[in-house]
C-alpha cells in the first residue's frame, strides 16, 4: 500500500477515535502527520495534562490547526512536547508569531520540549515559572541527517547556535529546572551561555559542575 494511503487510513481512524476521549483524557501522544488536529481543536479537553506530537511537518500550513489546538488547551497543561522535523526547503517552525495574538499563558507548564525552535516564537514569552524540564533539541538527531543522504535531501536540520539558545533562555524562568537539554552549534556566545545557565538555575536542584553540553553537534 502506498505511504500516502496508509497515512490517510490512520488519520481517518484517529479522527473517529481521539475525539471520544476529549472529556476524560489526561495524556495524549500522537504522530503529527496523522493527528486529527482540526477535530481536537473543536472540543474541550479539561483534564489534559500532557500533550505530545512527533513526526515530520510536510507543510507549514499544517501548523495552523496545531496553533488553534494549543490556544484551546486547558490552563493546567503541564507537559508539552513538539518534536517536529521541518521540510528541507522550509525554515524553523514557529508556533506563535510575536506580531499576532499570543497564546494563553502556560502558567502550569513543567516540561517543554521543542525541536528546532524559532528564536522569535512567542511561546517563550508565556511560559510560567513552574518549568522543571526544558529541551531545545534536534529531531531526528543531527547525526542521522549527516549519515543519510536521503534524510538530508528531504528534511532540514536547522540546529540553533549558542547565541540563539542564549536568546531563548533569557526569556524563560530557569530557577526550578532539574533537567536541561540543549542542542546547539558553537559560536562566540557559548561561554556566556554556559555561565548564564549556571547562574540562572537553582544550585540545589541543578548542581554546578563541568558543563556536559557539547560545543558542536
Amino acid at each position: 500500500m502506498p505511504y500516502q494511503e496508509e497515512v490517510a487510513i490512520e488519520r481517518q481512524c484517529l479522527a473517529s477515535f481521539v475525539p471520544c476521549l476529549q472529556g476524560t483524557i489526561r495524556s495524549l501522544m500522537l504522530p503529527f502527520e496523522t493527528a486529527p488536529l482540526l477535530h481536537m481543536a473543536e472540543l474541550p479537553r479539561p483534564r489534559l495534562r500532557e500533550l505530545s506530537f512527533q513526526g515530520c511537518c510536510h507543510d507549514v500550513a499544517t501548523l495552523n490547526p496545531l496553533r488553534t489546538l494549543l490556544h484551546s488547551t486547558g490552563p493546567e497543561l503541564s507537559t508539552l512536547s513538539l518534536l517536529l522535523c521541518p521540510p528541507v526547503r522550509g525554515r524553523r517552525l514557529r508556533f506563535f508569531s510575536p506580531n499576532t495574538t499570543k497564546p494563553h499563558p502556560f502558567l502550569e507548564l513543567k516540561s517543554l520540549t521543542l525541536a528546532y525552535p524559532d528564536v522569535s516564537d512567542a511561546i517563550f514569552d508565556v511560559v510560567g515559572s513552574q518549568l522543571t524540564h526544558l529541551s531545545l533539541c534536534d529531531f531526528s538527531r543531527l547525526y542521522h541527517h549527516r549519515s543519510s543522504e536521503l534524510v538530508g535531501l528531504t528534511w532540514a536540520a536547522p540546529v540553533l547556535s549558542s547565541s540563539e539558545v542564549f536568546s531563548i533562555l533569557k526569556r524563560l524562568s530557569l530557577s526550578r529546572l532539574t533537567g536541561l537539554e540543549l542542542v546547539y552549534v558553537w559560536d562566540d556566545a557559548e561561554e556566556e551561555l554556559l555561565s548564564y545557565v549556571m547562574r540562572a538555575c537553582a544550585p540545589a536542584s541543578f548542581p554546578v559542575g563541568t558543563p556536559s553540553i557539547p560545543k558542536d553537534v
